[in-house]
């Protein structure tokens, strides 16, 4: 096995359309919450523990809720999403 292809990196698209806002938030290509999520699917249901079985329809947390794409990504590809922010 190659040690590139091991490496936890998942590449993103450019963004189709500029967001509101978009130079406030942090870069995040669009693409990435949802490769994630697809990979994690694939894998067998004890791989990451018990309790990680993430099918469309399951619960999503963002604890840090750092980019609203990001869980707007999230719940187009069939996922529930809470997103804690605490800012204070």
């Amino acid at each position: 096995m190659d040690i590139l292809s091991a490496l936890p990196f998942i590449p993103g698209n450019e963004p189709a359309r500029p967001e509101p806002l978009g130079r406030y938030l942090p870069p995040v290509p669009e693409g990435i919450a949802a490769a994630f999520l697809a990979e994690q699917a694939a894998l067998p249901p004890m791989a990451a523990g018990p309790g990680s079985e993430t099918k469309r329809g399951s619960w999503v947390l963002d604890p840090f809720g750092a980019s609203p794409r990001l869980a707007v990504e999230m719940a187009r590809a069939g996922y529930r999403v809470l997103v804690a922010v605490n800012n204070p």
